[in-house]
């Protein structure tokens, strides 16, 4: 069973899109802000990170290296409705990492991670 972390600042949304990598088979873990990411990191031995990209005051791009260090095969996906901050940091540019705009197809997010859990 893969093991996702949602890091998503809207607590609602984080269990929504839980709840949706759970009925998926995935184990699904939910942080609320990036220090609580880095943690569950730590811990867990996570395969994807769903991550929104402005979190309160913080974007979660800055801590790329700190995600990789913790686990360097780790997938993740960036959302924000702020499509602009997704070309500026230049993430689809980046390997293990994709990038999806808000408001975004839940069933298309589950897609694109199994596709990347795959390669």
């Amino acid at each position: 069973m893969h093991k996702v972390l949602i890091i998503e600042d809207d607590e609602e949304l984080c269990s929504l899109v839980a709840e949706a990598f759970r009925l998926e088979k995935f184990e699904a873990y939910r942080a609320t802000s990036v220090e609580n990411a880095i943690n569950i990191l730590s811990e867990k031995k996570i395969d994807l990170v769903f991550a929104d990209i402005v979190l309160n005051d913080k974007k979660s791009t800055d801590y790329i290296k700190d995600m990789f260090k913790l686990n360097d095969n780790l997938k993740i996906i960036f959302t924000s409705a702020h499509y602009d901050l997704v070309k500026k940091e230049n993430i689809a540019e980046r390997k293990r990492i994709i990038a999806i705009s808000k408001p975004y197809d839940i069933e298309k997010v589950i897609l694109s991670a199994k596709e990347m859990l795959l390669k």
